[in-house]
């Protein structure tokens, strides 16, 4: 990036044979870099988890996961989420996504400030003892990250839960 910033420059020196005008767009183009660097390094996801409440249940109940959290909303951050429930056996079930827009996020702290909840159905199939909520979310802060590359950003979360007898 430096190296093509440089040789710009000097092309654009010799075709002006102006100094000034060189030191302007070296400004011009430094300043610019900066900018589309500091997007490019927007990775950090907008949403914290501090704590959650434990959860049991039966196989077949809808329980619902409390979760304190932090999150950052002057970012205008979208997110698509894919939750699945895993049991003490490693069956894997998906058990929900969702989409969330940056004025649907608002709302929610709104409504319920500092918490998050998620309503899921335990799966009927799983056994008793220890399981996992697992939540895999992509977040999307800038119109960089709707490009293949740098992608999303992708923050995982397990909550764990207990399926009783």
């Amino acid at each position: 990036m430096v190296k093509a910033t440089f040789l710009l420059l000097r092309w654009f020196d010799r075709v002006t044979d102006r100094p000034a005008i060189a030191a302007w767009a070296s400004v011009l183009a430094t300043i610019s870099a900066l900018v589309v660097a500091s997007v490019l390094l927007d990775r950090e996801p907008p949403h914290r988890f501090l704590s959650f409440e434990p959860v049991a249940g039966h196989a077949g109940d809808t329980v619902i996961v409390r979760q304190r959290v932090e999150r950052d909303l002057g970012r205008g951050c979208t997110s698509h989420s894919h939750r699945s429930a895993i049991d003490s056996r490693g069956l894997s079930i998906p058990v929900g996504q969702r989409n969330l827009s940056a004025e649907e996020r608002t709302a929610i702290e709104a409504k319920f400030p500092g918490q998050a909840l998620i309503q899921f159905q335990i799966p009927a199939t799983f056994a008793p003892g220890p399981a996992v909520l697992a939540l895999d979310i992509e977040w999307v802060c800038n119109v960089t990250q709707r490009l293949p590359w740098p992608g999303p950003i992708h923050q995982y979360r397990a909550v764990p839960f207990e399926v009783l007898q």
